[in-house]
């Protein structure tokens, strides 16, 4: 019995109704050659040794994880650098998640730990690890 989902070949098709594979036609060129040339092709430049630039702490700007390397003081103003229906998606800690109602882009982090009933300290460390994270960034 032929296979149902097997096509017939017109051409195949009287040579007892058994299904056949179209031939393969091999291409113009040699694939093993075209392989060796093209990998001969392909040169390497010796990569420049350059030192990287001097790392800068900006404070204000608009990069988290570039201010995030900064002190972070009781002065500074977080600002979310994402909506808050994206915050759903990230697993952060419950004491994050309290100081984050508080982050409006105008209070500084001294009036958020207050507000949020946190101490200063950890209000700090959460807020810098949130900023790291991208999560944050910090205005002056």
């Amino acid at each position: 019995m032929p296979d149902r989902g097997a096509k017939l070949y017109p051409e195949h098709a009287d040579a007892g109704d058994k299904p056949r594979e179209p031939e393969t036609v091999r291409p113009p060129f040699d694939p093993e050659e075209f392989a060796r040339e093209s990998d001969s092709l392909i040169r390497i430049e010796a990569a420049e040794t350059v030192p990287p630039p001097a790392m800068s702490t900006p404070r204000g700007g608009t990069s988290g994880t570039m201010t995030a390397l900064a002190a972070v003081g009781p002065e500074l103003v977080p600002s979310l650098a994402l909506s808050r229906d994206d915050l759903e998606w990230f697993d952060l800690e419950p004491v994050a998640r309290v100081l984050l109602r508080y982050v409006t882009g105008g209070e500084p982090v001294e009036a958020i730990a207050r507000n949020a009933g946190v101490s200063l300290e950890q209000a700090v460390a959460v807020l810098h690890e949130l900023a790291r994270e991208g999560i944050l960034t910090w205005q002056e």
